[in-house]
């Protein structure tokens, strides 16, 4: 199941890597770093004011 899992992430990292791909890759990358803000203001409230500020 893992090794499955492992096998897709390696498949879209390297579409994502090629030439033409390349400004789909930054838009999920950015995307993912947005989604990961949000949830650690959701895992520690105190912190969430600050990091709100952000965007």
């Amino acid at each position: 199941m893992l090794k499955e899992r492992l096998q897709t992430l390696g498949q879209l990292v390297r579409e994502g890597a090629r030439p033409e791909n390349r400004q789909h890759f930054v838009l999920v990358l950015v995307l993912v770093v947005a989604g990961l803000v949000i949830a650690l203001g959701a895992m520690y409230p105190l912190v969430a004011p600050f990091l709100y500020t952000l965007f």
